[in-house]
């Protein structure tokens, strides 16, 4: 397994994902081939192979959430641990997570404010 260099590009918008209520800690991983695109603030967890993909609140881990929109690609920036926008959550699929699944991300360190 390798990694591009490239961390990728960042842009602020008007919609906070990563809030500065605990300090952050921001990480790079591989994704899935084939996740296409993906809206920040979608819960992140690993494959078999370590790879990420959108977490469905059923099977698996949250590890993180990603922390910008993303285009298809091969790696993506996630809040691995520290606080994110509540409303920015969101399972695979685009759909809102439940106050299960946000205190599963708890769990993992990445706290909904």
């Amino acid at each position: 397994m390798s990694f591009d260099g490239k961390i990728g590009n960042l842009s602020v918008k008007e919609r906070t994902i990563v809030t500065m209520d605990h300090p952050s800690v921001l990480l790079t991983g591989l994704l899935e081939p084939g996740t296409g695109d993906l809206p920040g603030g979608t819960i992140l967890t690993r494959g078999d192979e370590l790879e990420l993909y959108p977490w469905d609140g059923k099977t698996g881990i949250p590890v993180g959430v990603l922390a910008a929109d993303t285009q298809t690609g091969a790696s993506a920036l996630y809040l691995a641990h520290g606080t994110v926008a509540l409303e920015s959550l969101k399972l695979a699929g685009g759909l809102p997570a439940t106050a299960a699944e946000i205190y599963a991300l708890a769990k993992a360190g990445v706290y909904g404010v």
